[in-house]
């Protein structure tokens, strides 16, 4: 038998008897454990995934680095690192195990929306220093904004990579 018949068996098993749901799971901790244990196949599946339709995730740090050095980010603070956004998410209860979204994709977003909006914070909260130094340099209030920004229901579930080719110019 070959592979694409055992597949269209599997997917008419999981759908006969009502089995999505745990089927995602089974499917979610395989890709968890792949990634932990096994990286360089984790990510050389996610390119082959990505390849056969829409990419919604930056799958590596090198793809990740790839697109953050092209970021606009001087007269403010440097750019968080994957751990740091990672420990904010985490603070703000996002557990990438059950998100759409992987940590190389929030990182990128949530510095994206503080190299996009840092400035402009600066002068909205001039008159308030407090606001001012408890808002522009807030990694939790720019991980909000980075999740607002992701889980927004009006577009479509490849923003970030679309964002990435238009405002980047990178190539698809």
């Amino acid at each position: 038998m070959d592979n694409k018949s055992q597949y269209i068996k599997m997917v008419e098993f999981v759908e006969k008897n009502n089995k999505t749901k745990e089927f995602h799971e089974i499917m979610n901790d395989y890709f968890v454990e792949l990634e932990k244990f096994h990286p360089q196949t984790y990510n050389n599946l996610m390119k082959e995934i990505n390849k056969l339709g829409k990419q919604i995730n930056i799958v590596d740090k090198n793809e990740l680095n790839k697109y953050l050095k092209n970021m606009k980010h001087e007269n403010m603070p440097e750019l968080w690192t994957v751990e740091q956004t990672n420990k904010v998410a985490k603070d703000i209860n996002i557990n990438f195990d059950e998100w759409k979204y992987n940590s190389y994709t929030f990182n990128f977003v949530m510095n994206m929306m503080r190299t996009d909006y840092y400035n402009e914070f600066k002068k909205m909260f001039a008159t308030s220093p407090l606001m001012k130094q408890t808002i522009t340099d807030s990694a939790s209030f720019y991980a909000h904004m980075a999740k607002a920004w992701l889980e927004d229901e009006d577009a479509p579930e490849d923003k970030v990579i679309k964002y990435i080719h238009l405002v980047l110019n990178e190539e698809e």
